[in-house]
Parts: structure tokens; sequence; C-alpha cells
């Protein structure tokens, strides 16, 4: 095999770390900055950073000025700052920036390693090797330790792991209605052996419990028959096959030798294909891992998996669900109107509603919690925690901890409940975050502070410049216009805030005043998206080369844009984030205007650009994109829909 993976690859650092079973740290923020508390609420890491992510694997992702590193459990750097932005560790490896360069940085042999290359992806997909993606866009397989390639990058992409093997597949290029038919998909091993051929199946469901699905219905978008289908073995050998009509389908998993399956109901054999077009004649059922349908009722609606040899059947009669066991037996004497499929059988219970209440029922069918309550969280049934709610108060749905045991911790008295991890909730209390532990006593809590704070932020942020329709008047300002053009200027000595109210805490931020104005004779038509102007914050790099720092979010919805008016002699007044970082540079704003009607990139119209003025940025604001995975001062700051 032809290592030409490896010549884009170069080695950047290495440094030696041990890493051992430690206490998880949880973050704070007071008064803007990140710290760290243990679980007993003592502070380890004083709030020192301005951005700071949750520990994992034993180091967190910081900022203290410009630049991001990685800090241990004592709040030491393993990873001197030195990218302009960087995620926490996940599965041993974590992403970066550098210059719009993305760097990875995995642990092999105890060794943290951090590689700079052309790839677009990788992530780990085993105890020690990683899925990898090359320039050319194919996927390989890479071990860190050996750091060479185990199977070569030919592959258009590689869809699971399991076991000692890879689903690994290509795709013909075939596209209908703007979706990909034809993913072909092959079955390999860890040295890159063939376990089943490529052109013999075209769909597949992930291994689970050592058994994985072949959908073999044909690829093409007009064609509904095909090869058979069935469960393999992590060999690649075929439990059994079936041919599936068109209205039939797998619809999960095998759990406990079983999955759901969507049944036809002219099917009176199982090795029967029927030409049934009519996609609600169905029911849903069971089949095992013989090609045995064992639930063939044409009365049963929905299924779910089966966890812990129990599952839930839905009925056409009743439309009630009832608990079955393995046998297709049902499992005590009640009904329910809904299921908690995230809390199916966490622990041996299993989140139910009946009457429209909530309770908890074990896997005998006995209610542990009777229904009484009018929502359930699960965050800590793993050791016999749940949260519950009652009656809304003044319109708000409080939760209060509780045991399986019916035993009542503590009154609804919070908002939201994030995760459970080494004996602290994280939840929020008055729409702040707090942690308590499992006696419910509050650890930490936000203090109520609300300072105002830099905008020191580290990504491509979203724009904020908002086309007001309140009348302003115009003989105020008109003095300070340039005549018959259009005025668009930045005054950064007019500061104003601006309170996110989504925030966590509900900090407030410095803006800059804005006046775009037309001091011309002609009205102006202006393209918006939800109010909100074509309006761009632009930096120079330490290239000289101006770039966009923000952009115009207009994922919300397609009927949100608009053509808007600037009326002659009338101004509108913006606002601009007065952004604070480590790289002094020059700032202006841009603004696009295009004929009513036309896209908002089109070729035509006109392009104005604000005076230029002195500020700071920091680097990652040139190339971070999207914040994932950190603890930013305002987790909000991107979304112009969230300040008041």
């Amino acid at each position: 095999m032809k290592l030409k993976f490896i010549l884009i690859i170069q080695l950047l650092l290495v440094s030696m770390v041990s890493f051992g079973q430690e206490e998880t740290l949880f973050r704070i923020i007071e008064k803007g900055n990140v710290g760290y508390i243990n679980s007993e609420g003592a502070v380890v890491i004083e709030p020192k950073f301005i951005v700071g992510g949750e520990f994992s694997e034993g180091l967190a992702a910081v900022r203290e000025n410009g630049l991001y590193g990685f800090i241990d459990l004592k709040g030491e750097y393993v990873i001197k700052p030195q990218f302009d932005f960087a995620s926490g560790f996940l599965n041993g490896i974590a992403n970066a920036k550098i210059k719009n360069k993305s760097i990875y940085i995995y642990k092999s042999n105890g060794e943290i390693k951090t590689i700079e290359s052309k790839i677009f992806s990788l992530y780990r997909s085993t105890d020690e090797n990683y899925i990898i993606e090359s320039a050319s866009g194919k996927a390989g397989i890479w071990n860190p330790i050996t750091e060479q390639l185990i199977i070569d990058t030919i592959y258009d992409g590689i869809a699971d792991y399991h076991e000692g093997t890879y689903v690994v597949f290509n795709l013909d290029g075939k596209i209908t209605d703007g979706f990909q038919w034809g993913i072909n998909y092959s079955l390999i091993d860890t040295a890159g052996n063939v376990l089943i051929p490529f052109d013999s199946f075209c769909n597949f469901l992930e291994f689970h419990n050592g058994v994985a699905i072949t959908i073999n219905k044909s690829c093409e978008a007009d064609v509904f028959y095909s090869d058979y289908s069935g469960p393999v073995d992590t060999n690649g050998k075929y439990f059994f096959k079936i041919m599936l009509a068109e209205n039939e389908n797998f619809n999960g998993y095998f759990q406990n030798g079983l999955a759901p399956i969507t049944i036809s109901n002219k099917r009176n054999r199982f090795d029967e294909i029927i030409e049934d077009k009519d996609h609600n004649n169905t029911h849903k059922g069971y089949i095992n891992l013989k090609g045995e349908i064992v639930l063939n009722d044409t009365l049963i609606k929905s299924v779910s998996n089966f966890y812990n040899h129990r599952a839930f059947v839905k009925r056409k009669d009743d439309d009630k669900l009832y608990m079955i066991n393995t046998q297709m037996e049902k499992v005590g004497s009640h009904s329910f109107d809904l299921i908690m499929s995230s809390s199916f059988y966490e622990n041996d219970y299993a989140s139910v509603k009946s009457e429209d209440k909530w309770g908890l029922i074990d896997t005998n069918g006995v209610y542990k919690i009777p229904p009484k309550f009018e929502d359930i969280k699960i965050q800590g049934m793993d050791e016999g925690f749940f949260f519950y709610a009652n009656e809304e108060i003044d319109g708000r749905t409080l939760y209060g901890l509780a045991r399986i045991d019916d035993t009542y911790i503590t009154e609804p008295i919070f908002d939201n409940i994030h995760y459970y991890r080494n004996g602290v909730f994280a939840v929020d209390i008055n729409g702040e975050l707090s942690y308590i532990n499992k006696k419910g006593k509050i650890l930490w809590k936000t203090k109520e502070d609300y300072p105002v704070l830099d905008y020191n932020i580290d990504y491509i942020n979203y724009s904020y410049f908002y086309a007001d329709d309140e009348e302003k008047d115009f003989s105020l300002i008109e003095n300070e216009l340039k005549k018959d053009v259009l005025n668009f200027k930045v005054n950064t000595n007019k500061l104003d805030t601006l309170r996110f109210e989504s925030d966590n805490p509900s900090n407030s931020y410095l803006f800059y005043s804005v006046v775009l104005a037309n001091n011309t004779k002609e009205d102006v038509e202006v393209k918006v998206y939800d109010g909100r102007l074509f309006a761009y914050t632009q930096a120079l790099d330490e290239d000289g080369i101006w770039r966009d720092i923000s952009i115009v979010n207009t994922a919300r919805c397609g009927n949100g844009f608009r053509d808007k008016t600037l009326t002659s002699k009338s101004y509108w007044e913006l606002k601009a984030p007065a952004y604070v970082g480590s790289f002094k540079t020059k700032l202006r704003l841009k603004i696009k205007f295009v004929k009513s009607g036309e896209p908002i990139d089109s070729k035509e119209g006109k392009t104005i650009y604000s005076n230029e003025y002195e500020g700071s940025i920091n680097p990652g604001q040139f190339c971070n994109e999207l914040p994932i995975g950190l603890f930013y001062r305002a987790k909000n700051l991107r979304d112009p829909y969230s300040y008041y």
C-alpha cells in the first residue's frame, strides 16, 4: 500500500503527558470569566479565562487572551496558547485552527501529538485508529501510534466500525431530485480484507450487539424490488436473507435477538413477495435471527426496539401502548399513552404517560412512581434519581429532585436540567446556571451581577444591523453629512450597550453607534432579512487584506427576505459591535444595495463602505465559523435575535 497521505502531514509538536482517572471539574462564570469548581463546590481554578470548555479526558480548551491552549485539572497549561481556535477532546482528538489551517490534536501512547494537514476530517473510529479523509475527499484508516495508513484512502466514506469491521461506501453519482441514489456499501476488516463485496447491498443499518442489517431494495428511485436483505455478523455472514416488498422494511436494530419490521398486510409467507404499492396497507411486527416473524398482527400500529428484554407495542384498535417480553407476551396490567424513548429502561426503568400524567415503571410493568407528574426528566436515573414537575407556576415549568423510592429531595425550583456527572447536577435556577449535589445542596450559583463586558469573541459573528422604522429628525444630523450621497458612518466616540436575554448570565456588551443616511434626492431600495441589513463588519488581516468577520444569518426561514426603502432625507441608526481582542487592526462596515427582486448575491447593485476606524479583534474572527462545545461569555452572541 502506498502511503501518499503521509506526504501531506507535518508533525508540529510532541509533548509528554500522562493521563489518569481524575475528578471532573465543572465550569463556572463570574464577572464574564470562566473558572472551574470540583464536585464539592470548591473553586479549583479561578475564573480568569475569556472562554473555557468542559473538561474532557483530563483537559480543557481555554482562551485567556487571543489564543487557545489546553489546561489540566490543576489549571496548568499542558499545551501552551497557540491556536486561533480549539475544541475540547472527544474520543481522544481535538480540533484546532491556526490562520485557517486545520490542526488535529490527538493522544498516542500517553503523549499528546499535534499535526497540521490538508485533511478535511479526522475522528476516532476504534480504540487506537482514526477514520481519516484526504485532500481528495477519500477516506481511509490511520494509526496514530505508527503514523501510518492501515487502510488506504480509497473510499468515498466509512460509515461504521464494530468489533473489527468497517462499513465502507462509494457513491455512483446518481442524483434524482437532489437525492443521492446508488450509495454502494461493502464490509471490510481492519486489514482491508473484503468480507462483503460492493454491489451486494445499497443500504446498511449499523452494528448493534454484533449484528447489522443490510437493505437490498434497489438503490434506484423507480425500482422497488431487487436482491435479498437481512442481518449479518461481523464476519459478513448472513443470519438469513429475505426479499422485501416496496412497503416493507426493517425499522430498527436487532436487540435481544429481535428487530422491528414493517410487514405487508398481504404477506402470508415470509419468503413471499407481495406487489402491494399501498404504503398504508401495512402493520408492524418483530423478526428473529432465524428469519421468523414472531409478531405478525395486523392490528399492531407501531413497535419499539427491545431493551432489557422489554419493548412497547401500540395497537390500532385502542391506540394504547403495551409492554411485551421477548416471547411477545404482555407484561403487567397497564396500558400507556406515551413512552419517553430517551429514558427507555435507563437502569431498568421507563418513563410512561397515562391519563395525561407521567410516571416510572420497572421491567415487570409495575409502577415505581405512579403517573402523577406533569413531566419527568431522567438525568441521574442510573443512580436512582429523577426530576419531576407539577403544575406550572406563573407560566413556568419547574422541576424538583427525587429518588426512585419516592423520596423527594427538593421542591420544584429548577427551570432546566442540563446533565448529571460525578455526583453533580447542572441545572438552571431562575434561568441561571447552577450546580447541586445529590442531596439538593446548591454548590454554586451564577451571581446576578450582569456586568457590561468587552465584546471579546473568536469566531465569525452574525451581523446585527437592524433597519429601524422609527422616524428620526433628519435635521439633527444633516450638517454632519456629505451632500448628495449615501452616508455610512461609525461613531466610535458614541457607545451603547445591548443585553442578551438568552445569555447565561444575562450580560451586556458594548456597541458603537452607526448611521446610514440617505442625503440624496432619490429613495434607495435596501435588501433586508427579517429587518436586518446585509451589512458586514470587515477587518484588515496581517497581510493588509480586508476580510469579512461577520455574516448575515439567513438560515431561519426563506420567507424572511424583503425589500426596504430608505427614503430621501432620512436615516437609520444602527449598532456595530465594539470588538476587543489581541490583534490591533483597522475595521470598517460594508453594505450592499441591490434592485428590488434581485438576489443579494447578484452582481448588479452597489456596495458602499463606512469610515475606517482603529480597533482590535482576535485571530479566530477571521476563520472560526462556528463555536462548538465551548463556554463563551455569551452563548448567543452570534444570534442577532437574542438581544434587547
